[in-house]
């Protein structure tokens, strides 16, 4: 089934029945919630400076990811120090609680196997976040593209889409949740299309203008997206 919904100025009544926690995906997340909680057994591996780099990739399995803008800044605690690996442009870890600060980035690359990631006040080009069981948070500036796969879990918070010719939001749900709000300028052409194997899809209405464009898709196998435009 191929579809749009559009953004409409009420809720309807299932869309909100669907958001209760009571709901089918509520009690899905609410049972997922307790396996990412942090080991209190968690000691401080490392807290120092990181390599500057353009491009950043994180490969989390289990745990959280906690990123905000700053100097370059690593502070991990995990079990073991062999939980933690540094180099130059990737960090991987194991079961870790990790606090990154970073400036503005080219890309962004995240993979967390079951756990939480929050990202907030960077400016990135490309961003791209994988989990299979988690929890995203955001509050990001997009240039490029915004690339957003979720394999049972939820994801909320903002994006801002910056000034650009080709612009693209791309998110993936497989069981879950998705609610998100996004910030346009308004002379850039928005267009909108979804992929639907059961579930709920409501995105910004497509709309013509003068300078760049914003596609976005949603393609939804079980679970609820819900974009808006600020």
């Amino acid at each position: 089934i191929i579809s749009v919904e559009h953004e409409a100025e009420e809720t309807s009544k299932n869309e909100i029945e669907i958001f209760q926690p009571e709901s089918l995906v509520g009690k899905f997340i609410s049972a997922f919630l307790p396996k990412i909680r942090i080991n209190d057994k968690l000691k401080v591996i490392y807290d120092g400076p990181l390599q500057p780099t353009n491009d950043l990739h994180i490969d989390l399995d289990g745990g959280v990811i906690k990123i905000s803008k700053g100097e370059p800044h690593l502070f991990a605690k995990c079990r073991e120090v062999d939980d933690l690996d540094i180099d130059k442009d990737n960090i991987e870890a194991d079961g870790c609680y990790i606090k990154i600060s970073y400036p503005d980035l080219n890309s962004l690359d995240v993979t967390l196997d079951g756990g939480k990631i929050d990202v907030s006040g960077l400016k990135i080009n490309k961003f791209s976040v994988d989990v299979d069981g988690g929890l995203i948070n955001l509050n990001v500036s997009i240039l490029d593209e915004a690339y957003l796969s979720i394999d049972g879990g939820k994801i909320d918070g903002k994006i801002s889409f910056l000034p650009n010719q080709n612009s693209k939001l791309t998110i993936a749900v497989d069981g879950g949740l998705g609610n998100i709000s996004i910030s346009v300028p308004n002379d850039v052409t928005v267009i909108s299309s979804s992929n639907i194997n059961g579930g709920v899809v409501t995105l910004p209405k497509s709309r013509i203008g003068k300078n760049g464009i914003l596609n976005i898709n949603a393609s939804v196998d079980g679970g609820v997206i819900r974009v808006k435009e600020e």
